[in-house]
């Protein structure tokens, strides 16, 4: 992820001051907080297709098929296509697969921190599956705050779980909760070798990468 100016900023005085106690840390949250809300404000102003409604959402983005046991990976940007819930607008992956009557399908989402730097970003999506009209599916997920790797130590896990009522397309539609920016519902402690743990929070961010695999039980 490309941070803003501001976060750039807040990054390299964490560098140089983490250490001395946790002051630094709302430093860094009071710089990237601007940061995130210029990257909203983009969000906001793009040319991009704007849907109100799940139905329109489905119409105006051709969906990413999901195979069973095949994982797409893909990232949530400022090119996608946009959708309002309320006064909040966000952009939008769709995918879909084909379920047949009878059979148990598990579809799992997760979305991956940018956690490269001092500060931690991670898209908190607003996840739901539909049918062919638009309909949202009354099944609820299983949402989970599990660990990753590498530069993506956690990351949020939603799951659905379902056995198909009849044979149709299924749609999953991925939006950021952009009513979370600023604000954070989780958060990780990183342990350093010679320092005391410290504790990071994981701020909501207007676009982000996912992964979606589908796999049939």
């Amino acid at each position: 992820m490309n941070f803003p100016e501001s976060c750039r900023f807040a990054q390299g005085i964490s560098h140089r001051v983490v250490v001395g106690g946790l002051v630094a840390t709302s430093l860094i949250a009071t710089g990237c907080t601007v940061g995130v809300a210029k990257q909203y404000a983009r969000v906001r102003s793009s040319a991009t297709a704007l849907a109100r409604t799940d139905a329109e959402a489905l119409r105006l983005v051709a969906p990413r098929r999901l195979e069973p046991g095949a994982t797409i990976s893909t990232t949530i940007d400022l090119d996608d296509a946009r959708l309002q819930k309320g006064d909040a607008i966000a952009n939008y992956e769709l995918f879909a697969f084909a379920a047949q009557e009878g059979t148990r399908y598990v579809v799992d989402l997760r979305s991956l921190c940018d956690c490269f730097g001092i500060d931690k970003y991670v898209l908190y999506p607003d996840a739901y599956l539909l049918d062919t009209d638009g309909n949202v599916l009354e099944i609820p997920p299983q949402v989970t705050f599990v660990a990753g790797g590498g530069s993506r130590p956690v990351h949020i896990r939603m799951s659905w779980t379902t056995i198909a009522p009849r044979s149709e397309t299924v749609y999953l539609l991925v939006r950021a909760d952009n009513e979370a920016l600023g604000k954070h519902r989780y958060s990780f402690k990183s342990d350093l070798i010679g320092y005391d743990p410290i504790v990071f929070p994981l701020w909501a961010y207007p676009t982000g990468k996912i992964e979606v695999q589908l796999s049939i039980e």
